[in-house]
């Protein structure tokens, strides 16, 4: 059981790193360190942060539509 939560947790990091690199224009290094920061901001794990921000992303949620 241990290794399918962990594969999953490693998906939804990735899926969540693609996220930013596609709309930043970041590479694969900086779009980790993104979510590296906002865990530690968020005294979060990781994992939690980049499944917040793919949830959004399904939701589709957009805090510049209110801009």
């Amino acid at each position: 059981m241990s290794r399918f939560v962990d594969e999953s947790d490693s998906r939804v990091v990735e899926q969540a790193k693609g996220a930013l690199m596609l709309r930043y224009g970041i590479g694969s290094c900086e779009s980790r360190a993104v979510l590296d920061r906002w865990a530690r901001e968020a005294e979060a794990p990781v994992t939690e942060v980049s499944a917040a921000l793919v949830d959004g992303i399904c939701l589709g949620r957009d805090d510049r539509a209110g801009a």
